[in-house]
C-alpha cells in the first residue's frame, strides 16, 4: 500500500527535474550575458578618466568598426588573417599529433628527442619569427611557417602527456585479439587522446591567432595586424580597437561552436554534467 503510494510522487519528479535543467541553462546564459555586461561596464568607466585618443569608449569603437564595415575593406583582411590562422592551426595540429603520438608510444624517441622538446619550447616566437622571416623573405609560406613553429611544440608536448596516461590494459588487450596497429590506432588510442586533443585544439586556436597577428605586424602588407599596425602608426587608438573587435567577436563564435556544437557530439558518451 505504501509502495503504491510512492508511484505518484517518484512521477511528479520528472517535471522538477527539467524545470530544475532548464533553470540551470538560462542561469548559465544569463552569467555570460552578465560577464559580457561586467565587461563592457569596466571599458567605459576606465574611458571616461580618459582621453579618447589613449581609450575611446566602447560605443566610439563599434562605430568605427560598423563604419569600417560599411566601406568593405577590413573583410578582405580579415579573410586574409583568417586563412593564416586556419592554414597554421592545421599544419600545427596535424605535426603535433603525430609528432606526440610517436613520442609517447616510442621510449627511444621519447628519449632522443626530449631535449629538442625542450628546446623548442623555450625559444621565444620572436625569435622564430625573425629567423624564418631572414631565411625565406617576407612570404605567405613564411608567414605561416613562422606562425607554426612557435605553436607546434607546445601542442606536442599536451599531446604527448595525453599518450602517456592512456589505458595499458586496453592496448595490451587490443594485442591480445589479434589488432594491428592501425585498429588499434584508432579504436583503441584516439577515443583516449580525443579530450586531450579537443584541449589542445582551443588553447592552440588561441595561440595561433594572436600569432598571426603578431607576425602580420611585422611583416605583411595586409590581414588584421596590418590593419591595426597601420592604425597605430597614424595614432588613431579608436581604428586599433575597432579593428582588433571585429576579429575578437568572429574568434569568440568560432570557440563558442566549438564549446557548445562539436565538443558536446564528440563527447556525448559522457554523464551530463548537474552543475
Amino acid at each position: 500500500m505504501n509502495h503504491d503510494r510512492a508511484l505518484p510522487a517518484t512521477q511528479g519528479e520528472l517535471p522538477t527535474e527539467k524545470a530544475s535543467a532548464t533553470l540551470l541553462r538560462y542561469a548559465g546564459k544569463l552569467k555570460w550575458l552578465l560577464s559580457l555586461v561586467s565587461l563592457l561596464a569596466t571599458w567605459w568607466i576606465v574611458s571616461l578618466f580618459l582621453t579618447s585618443r589613449v581609450l575611446p569608449t566602447p560605443l566610439q569603437a563599434v562605430s568605427a568598426m560598423l563604419e569600417e564595415i560599411r566601406d568593405g575593406e577590413i573583410f578582405s583582411h580579415l579573410g586574409i588573417t583568417l586563412f593564416r590562422v586556419a592554414a597554421a592551426f592545421v599544419l600545427t595540429m596535424a605535426l603535433g599529433i603525430a609528432i606526440g603520438c610517436t613520442l609517447g608510444l616510442s621510449r627511444k624517441a621519447a628519449s632522443f628527442f626530449n631535449l629538442w622538446m625542450v628546446v623548442g619550447m623555450t625559444v621565444p616566437a620572436l625569435v622564430y619569427i625573425v629567423v624564418i622571416f631572414l631565411w625565406l623573405g617576407l612570404s605567405e609560406f613564411s608567414a605561416i611557417l613562422a606562425v607554426m613553429c612557435t605553436t607546434v611544440f607546445t601542442i606536442t608536448y599536451n599531446i604527448w602527456e595525453g599518450v602517456k596516461s592512456l589505458d595499458k590494459k586496453l592496448m595490451e588487450m587490443s594485442r591480445i585479439f589479434g589488432a594491428d596497429r592501425s585498429l588499434t590506432f584508432r579504436k583503441v588510442i584516439v577515443p583516449q587522446l580525443m579530450p586531450y586533443i579537443m584541449a589542445s585544439a582551443r588553447f592552440g586556436l588561441g595561440l595561433t591567432w594572436k600569432m598571426v597577428i603578431f607576425v602580420e605586424l611585422m611583416g605583411r602588407p595586409n590581414g588584421i595586424g596590418y590593419m591595426i599596425n597601420h592604425w597605430y602608426s597614424l595614432y588613431n587608438m579608436t581604428y586599433v580597437l575597432s579593428s582588433a573587435l571585429l576579429f575578437i567577436i568572429v574568434m569568440l563564435f568560432i570557440e563558442l561552436f566549438i564549446s557548445k556544437v562539436l565538443e558536446p557530439r564528440l563527447f556525448s558518451w559522457r554523464p551530463k554534467s548537474t552543475q
